[in-house]
């Protein structure tokens, strides 16, 4: 087998398996996070860092 096509499979397989991976879903662990469904308006968001935030305030769309 040809070096540079075994690398290019290699290289496809972990790229391959880097993407499955970061693809999965979070397991939620329901003592420390739930899942709420609102609909509203977005009114401040206050960022933690890049993927999480401090704080978010919403407000409904019944006015809470």
């Amino acid at each position: 087998m040809n070096k540079s096509l075994s690398f290019s499979t290699f290289l496809i397989a972990i790229l391959a398996l880097m993407a499955t991976t970061s693809c999965s879903p979070n397991k939620l662990d329901d003592s420390d996070q739930t899942i709420m469904q609102i609909r509203g308006y977005v009114l401040e968001v206050v960022p933690r860092n890049v993927s999480e935030f401090e704080t978010l305030k919403i407000r409904t769309e019944n006015g809470e």
